[in-house]
């Protein structure tokens, strides 16, 4: 399905009756990938689930967004609907939008928002004054796999994983269940500790064997540790 909103076209879906839950992908996915997930929990919840603007069959923005920008897209998509106060599950980048809903549950999946930056990008970025003569695509060798295949979606891209939100996290007056792959290599799972200090009410499951894509890679494990909380 598809609707204008805000003068933004976004394609969504709804399945299920009971109350609102609505799950955010993350950066470069869409909603397509939670098709399992959605149909197990519609079972006792009105279950929605978007593409982003730029992903799947949203086209992209019209500016350049940062989170904010979602943010309000999100809040105003939950207006034309009248969502109110829903459980909102948050997967990655969608985490990051996640934390600034109205929720009466969160549940943030391998969420980033904390900066991290891998060894190698760090030595890269240490060394990068005194390397300017690098050609841009050795350059890019050294960025994530994000922001190489990120295409006309680079200076979003390059906006949001500039914005920390561990502000933004203690701030969280809801209850949140924080889920995370045990063997994530895009955000490792000491990510899920440091949420967990800045967030007061929120646990943490981990889904053992399972990479940034928990509900991919192991979506039975994950449903289980979902139908426990909610």
């Amino acid at each position: 399905m598809q609707k204008i909103i805000s003068g933004q076209l976004v394609n969504y879906e709804v399945i299920g009756k009971g109350k609102d839950l609505l799950i955010l992908h993350g950066w470069g996915g869409s909603l397509v990938e939670w098709q399992t997930i959605a149909e197990s929990l519609s079972l006792r919840y009105r279950v929605w689930r978007l593409d982003f603007s730029g992903f799947g069959g949203s086209p992209k923005p019209s500016s350049d967004w940062s989170i904010y920008e979602y943010v309000d897209f999100v809040n105003e998509f939950l207006k034309e609907f009248n969502i109110k106060n829903p459980v909102v599950m948050g997967h990655s980048f969608g985490g990051r939008v996640a934390l600034f809903l109205k929720a009466q549950k969160l549940i943030l999946v391998d969420a980033a928002g904390i900066e991290f930056k891998s060894l190698k990008a760090r030595v890269f970025g240490l060394a990068a004054d005194y390397f300017r003569w690098v050609p841009q695509n050795i350059k890019n060798i050294f960025r994530s796999p994000d922001y190489r295949s990120a295409g006309n979606m680079r200076k979003i891209f390059v906006k949001v994983i500039n914005q920390n939100l561990t502000k933004e996290m203690t701030e969280v007056k809801c209850p949140t269940l924080i889920i995370w792959g045990e063997k994530d290599r895009v955000l490792p799972i000491t990510q899920a500790k440091k949420i967990k200090e800045l967030i007061y009410d929120s646990v943490i499951r981990v889904v053992w064997g399972a990479d940034h894509w928990p509900h991919l890679s192991k979506p039975k494990e994950f449903l289980d540790i979902l139908n426990e909380y909610i």
